[in-house]
């Protein structure tokens, strides 16, 4: 499998909401509870730059992370407007309706934010 470097000046193309919301349904209904699954982790080639991992499972709260495992080719990373050097999302998912809720996204909020909910939901 060969992944491709992010050429500079370009941003890559992350997935949508509805390609993560797919996955982490796929997640929850095929890996989370298979014990002949070692790894609880779901790995989706998205294209040829991005991989998509959802994780999760705990008291119903799921992570996406997209990201380009190559890396990125570019010099001055401040220079790349909107650059983002991943794309992150914390589901919730409604047992009784069947869907997910969406707690909070790298574009709606910043790393750092992002980040601080990680560590709030899985320091248990």
């Amino acid at each position: 499998m060969k992944y491709n470097r992010i050429k500079e000046g370009t941003t890559p193309p992350y997935p949508t909401i509805s390609v993560v919301l797919t996955a982490t349904e796929y997640y929850r209904e095929n890996i989370l509870n298979n014990t002949l699954v070692p790894d609880k982790l779901y790995k989706l080639r998205h294209n040829r730059y991005i991989e998509l991992y959802i994780c999760g499972g705990a008291n119903n709260f799921f992570t996406a992370l997209a990201y380009p495992p190559a890396g990125f080719w570019i010099q001055h990373p401040e220079e790349v407007p909107g650059l983002r050097y991943y794309e992150g999302w914390i589901l919730k998912y409604n047992a009784p309706q069947h869907t997910f809720d969406v707690v909070i996204t790298t574009t709606s909020s910043s790393y750092r934010e992002f980040r601080a909910k990680i560590d709030e939901l899985w320091s248990f």
